[in-house]
């Protein structure tokens, strides 16, 4: 038989006063805080559901308490433990004698609030049930104790209990600060993965005397949360996780559609997917279309609508669509670096492609045709690095520093052969970092079993990394030949860049802030910062040149690195560079 849940409920326990002419009237006629005939009450008691509910109290913290013993009950996770939340008056203060016919309780004289709330609960549940103090103010232990941060000092009682998975709250009671206590201390709970299931608050003032379910506020709090997490990060999981707990107490499927396209909105963002990102955007447009015109009096709808505008001016919904550099600079205002990095990185082609750039089309062999899409273009153009080395050499002017890539990679092996003569990969990094980083790749392949790249001659006469670097030591032909196509096929941006320099200075700087973008977006994902052979040559070029009108200016020094100033500033001149080339 599976065990049954047990809950805790959570309270601030008042203080008990009374005057004395009422307290001659209290065994005659003890006060009843009657349930409000709304539909979140019915649900909860199935029972005499055609009646309101009596539940008396003289007391503060009486109604509510009975309340929620009840409605724990029903919900078939009866209470077991009561938290009293309690200051010095509360705990320490002695009452008069008090009787009270009506619930059979009597209370001798000498007992405090405290002693006066454990009692009628035990009296009426049973005593089983633990009514446990928290101190709010000070310690039964040391007179001389004075928290300060009362926050804490709680915090760090509750942090020792076992107040269990599930918890009631009794909002009613407590002094005039413990309003912004008790949501805080209700996140707290939360945080530590105990469900808060229902907030009531006993109203004295209204007619009749009604205890009200304020869940809703506290929820409001949780639906601010979600929404700033969404509109500064993309994450909409408060918003989901939200949704979820509302989804048993709202039929309006309504917002459970305006959220699911915020998640695919984050989902999207997550993986940096910019064609997914646009078209979640139609959708939560869409979405927000329909929340606008609904007019049931849902509370829910009602707290998502008015969190509605925040959205749209977050995702530019009623605005020219976001681009390719607005979302690159949306993810950087709200310090998603990697998720900026990689969205400029990926789809600037894209962008100068479908913008008119045309200082980059005449680059192309083959004239534009009218691209419609991202994939179109990326089907055609898939590494922005080969655009001048694969596509644009009909008139034969990128070859002419092929004999100056071949004449570099001699001179770095060259290096090698005359100040090395061991066999050891690791000490070849001293003399030449380009020839290391080949030599490691094709020592990964024979580790790994994946020799498909290496011909049969090779494999032949190595067939292991030992013999390549016996025979690339000994300068035999065709591992010297292996070692610099593999080097020639990295390289090759790096001597492109450096002719675009006095062939197209327009074209080059905005290479120069590819190059740049695509060195720390490698960076970032290789935490090692083991940035590859080109990379290595690449940064030490673009260091030396600057990257134009900015602070990152050539004749100042500066080096790459995994800081965050230095990524954002780098990504902001290159957004605003791009924009620049692309007005006309």
């Amino acid at each position: 038989m599976e065990k049954q849940k047990r809950s805790s409920m959570l309270l601030f326990l008042s203080k008990y006063s009374i005057k004395k002419e009422d307290s001659e009237k209290l065994e005659e006629d003890e006060n009843h805080i009657i349930i409000e005939d709304n539909k979140d009450y019915d649900s909860y008691i199935t029972e005499n559901d055609k009646h309101k509910l009596a539940f008396p109290g003289c007391h503060t913290n009486d109604a509510p308490t009975r309340f929620l013993l009840k409605l724990a009950e029903h919900n078939e996770e009866p209470i077991d433990k009561i938290f009293c939340i309690v200051s010095k008056d509360v705990y320490n203060t002695k009452l008069p004698q008090l009787e009270n016919k009506s619930s059979k309780l009597k209370l001798e004289k000498g007992k405090t609030a405290f002693d006066r709330f454990s009692a009628l609960i035990k009296n009426e549940v049973g005593h089983s049930i633990e009514i446990i103090p928290i101190y709010y103010d000070f310690d039964p232990n040391n007179e001389d104790f004075d928290p300060k941060d009362k926050p804490t000092y709680i915090y760090n009682q509750i942090k020792t209990s076992d107040i269990g998975k599930l918890i009631y709250i009794d909002y009613t009671g407590g002094l005039r600060d413990s309003s912004l206590f008790m949501i805080a201390l209700i996140r707290y709970l939360e945080f530590r993965g105990i469900v808060c299931k229902d907030i009531i608050y006993s109203d004295f003032f209204s007619n009749p005397k009604a205890i009200r379910n304020i869940r809703y506020i506290y929820d409001m709090f949780n639906m601010i949360n979600g929404v700033s997490e969404f509109v500064g990060t993309g994450n909409a999981r408060q918003l989901v996780d939200l949704q979820k707990k509302l989804e048993n107490t709202t039929n309006n499927d309504i917002v459970k559609t305006f959220v699911d396209n915020l998640q695919d909105f984050s989902n999207a963002i997550a993986i940096c997917d910019v064609s997914k990102i646009q078209t979640t955007i139609e959708s939560i447009s869409n979405a927000i279309n329909t929340l606008e015109q609904d007019t049931s009096d849902d509370i829910f709808v009602q707290m998502f609508k008015t969190l509605i505008p925040t959205v749209k001016e977050k995702l530019y919904i009623d605005k020219t669509p976001p681009s390719i550099l607005d979302l690159s600079q949306w993810c950087l205002d709200n310090n998603m670096l990697q998720q900026a990095v990689t969205i400029y990185n990926e789809k600037i082609l894209s962008y100068y492609i479908l913008n008119n750039y045309d200082d980059f089309k005449n680059e192309l062999k083959k004239p534009i045709p009218k691209y419609r899409s991202y994939k179109d273009i990326h089907e055609a153009y898939k590494n922005l690095s080969k655009i001048w080395d694969e596509f644009n050499d009909s008139d034969g002017k990128r070859k002419k520093y092929t004999k100056q890539i071949s004449d570099y990679i001699d001179a770095e092996i060259a290096k090698i052969h005359s100040h090395y003569k061991g066999f050891e990969v690791d000490n070849i990094k001293d003399y030449s970092v380009i020839v290391y980083k080949a030599l490691k790749k094709i020592e990964n392949q024979y580790t790994d079993t994946k020799t498909d790249g290496l011909s049969k001659d090779i494999l032949r006469e190595a067939p292991k990394f030992q013999d390549f670097m016996a025979s690339f030591m000994d300068n035999k032909d065709i591992f010297i030949k292996c070692i610099k196509d593999k080097i020639t096929k990295d390289i090759k941006p790096i001597f492109s860049l450096q002719e675009l320099e006095t062939s197209n200075p327009k074209l080059w700087r905005a290479m120069k802030y590819y190059h740049a973008i695509k060195i720390l977006r490698n960076n970032i994902n290789h935490v090692s910062g083991d940035v590859g052979g080109m990379n290595a040559k690449m940064q030490e070029y673009l260091e030396e040149k600057g990257l134009g009108d900015t602070t990152i200016a050539a004749g100042e020094t500066f080096k790459f690195k995994l800081e965050k100033d230095f990524i954002s500033e780098t990504l902001k001149a290159a957004i605003e560079f791009s924009k620049e080339i692309c007005k006309n």
